[in-house]
């Protein structure tokens, strides 16, 4: 996590020197889900560190990093997550991509935005 992080604080130092006024907003990462009963052996080792608390971390990051740039945080999970904090299994795909049932959900917290 601490080399994307570092990636992303490269990302935001390059983008605010060359472009210091623009409006930046930083997405939290969409929730996975590991526990899916199509999943193979393969999916499940590729995503294994896409845990809710590894992915909670890694937001709570991001809503820092966010604010020491001086950037809006949006967090448009809310819609997609079920009760254990993972992916809705009606919007995914494969544990982390999802359907397009899941981006409209999406779509409608960054619609006050646009």
């Amino acid at each position: 996590m601490l080399h994307l992080m570092d990636n992303i604080c490269r990302i935001m130092e390059i983008i605010k020197f060359r472009i210091p006024d623009v409006e930046i907003f930083i997405m939290a990462f969409y929730p996975a889900n590991l526990h899916l009963p199509w999943q193979t052996e393969q999916s499940i080792q590729w995503m294994k560190l896409r845990t809710p608390e590894n992915l909670i971390l890694c937001n709570h990051r991001l809503k820092e990093i966010a604010e020491k740039y001086g950037c809006r945080y949006l967090d448009c999970n809310e819609a997609l997550v079920d009760e254990h904090g993972e992916q809705k299994s009606e919007y995914a795909i494969d544990g982390v991509h999802m359907y397009a049932n899941g981006y409209l959900n999406v779509f409608k917290s960054l619609k006050p935005y646009l």
